[in-house]
């Protein structure tokens, strides 16, 4: 269900009618539906987390379903404390966070009505069944049907102790597009070193590529499989990442590596927003 209007009247009956559990400042409405678009590359549905306490407001997004060899999440954090923060039933504060399951596709559409009216609010009902975003003034807003997502919830902890750092972006993205042009499914990602350099190697089914890493601190050779997808998704988000944006490689010795990237928006805060892409060793 999805419902729009830009009466300024109706929307501030409207809205101050409707209890919530939880109302924040929304990230970067550009950045949000990069998230989703990445995040929706294998199913339609997003699983939305929203949390927040004295220092900032934290939007955590993951995929749905469990994908092979890889899964895909993002946190994004607002750092503006003169926000208004709200979290609890009446007096009783609710310190977890607020998982809801929603239409990607359809929450993107909707964030396209606030293009140029930032800052975007966003409500979450206390029956758990809708969202409301609304410009600060009110003079536009929606309403969006969501599913309370009961769990279990995923929640990853890595053991990676070490993230080599990739010093040029863009010759990461023009490799992971070179290995996104595979006709195949899975992709092997290769953290190695020869004499001269460090380096990771994407290999699939009928193509090669390599870029170069920070890898000083780098000892052994590691190996895993990534989805050609999921990977080819995470490198069209990170050529959207801002100047300040920084992107690595872990490895951890439980079975588990990821790709990094970190930024904070708008690029002057100290909220620092994360993207990962979780995939196994081989």
């Amino acid at each position: 269900m999805f419902i729009f209007s830009h009466n300024k009247q109706f929307v501030k009956k409207k809205i101050m009618s409707v209890s919530c559990v939880i109302s924040l400042a929304l990230p970067s409405i550009r950045t949000l539906t990069d998230s989703i678009k990445y995040l929706t590359v294998q199913e339609d549905g997003v699983r939305i987390d929203l949390r927040g306490d004295e220092r900032y407001a934290e939007v955590r997004l993951t995929c749905v379903g469990i994908l092979q060899r890889s899964y895909l999440e993002v946190v994004l954090r607002n750092g503006v404390t003169e926000k208004r923060l709200e979290i609890g039933y009446g007096n009783d504060v609710h310190k977890e966070g607020f998982p809801i399951v929603v239409h990607g596709l359809l929450l993107s559409r909707v964030l396209r009505l606030f293009n140029g009216y930032e800052p975007v609010m966003l409500e979450l009902g206390s029956d758990l069944t809708s969202v409301f975003l609304h410009t600060v003034d009110r003079e536009r807003w929606a309403r969006l049907g969501v599913h309370h997502d009961l769990g279990p919830l995923l929640t990853v902890a890595h053991d990676i102790s070490v993230f080599h750092n990739i010093p040029s972006i863009p010759d990461f993205c023009h490799s992971v597009q070179v290995a996104g042009s595979s006709h195949g499914n899975m992709c092997s990602v290769v953290l190695a070193f020869d004499d001269m350099h460090c380096f990771i190697e994407f290999s699939a089914k009928d193509v090669k590529a390599s870029v170069r890493i920070d890898g000083s601190r780098l000892q052994h050779r590691y190996e895993g499989q990534v989805g050609v997808l999921e990977l080819s998704a995470f490198g069209e988000f990170v050529s959207r990442a801002n100047d300040c944006a920084t992107l690595s490689v872990g490895f951890g010795s439980s079975g588990l590596a990821a790709f990094q990237l970190k930024w904070n928006q708008p690029p002057s805060s100290r909220a620092e927003s994360i993207a990962y892409l979780y995939f196994c060793t081989a």
